[in-house]
């Protein structure tokens, strides 16, 4: 039998009690047979941690060289690098990579475009 947790008039059965305190978020962990509920403080980054946000951020300036042939590379990587800025304050981390890409993206497009123009 299942291990019993809640069961008040307002939780049903099986509801774990979180007890959060001010500062803290509760997270609930669970096993095969039982509920279990622990509180931890908040992180000020949530998310992928920055080692490996490091490493997909190098994998965006990889694929933008492939797509932006055309453009030097300190110019995709400049571009890669000041998209990334707009995103320092970003306390949920696990879609910067993405954001960055498709900013710079964007931006290295009509940097190509503009480059391919007659003066």
């Amino acid at each position: 039998m299942p291990h019993r947790v809640g069961g008040t008039a307002n939780e049903p059965v099986g509801a774990p009690k979180l007890n959060g305190g001010p500062g803290q978020v509760a997270v609930k962990a669970y096993c095969s047979t039982e509920s279990v509920a622990v509180s931890r403080p908040v992180a000020h980054h949530v998310g992928v941690e920055r080692t490996e946000e490091d490493r997909l951020i190098g994998e965006v300036v990889d694929r933008l060289r492939k797509v932006f042939p055309d453009v030097p590379e300190p110019a995709v990587a400049e571009a890669v690098t000041s998209s990334r800025r707009r995103f320092d304050n970003a306390r949920i981390r696990d879609f910067v990579p993405l954001f960055v890409e498709r900013n710079a993206k964007e931006n290295l497009a009509v940097l190509a475009r503009n480059a391919q123009q007659p003066a």
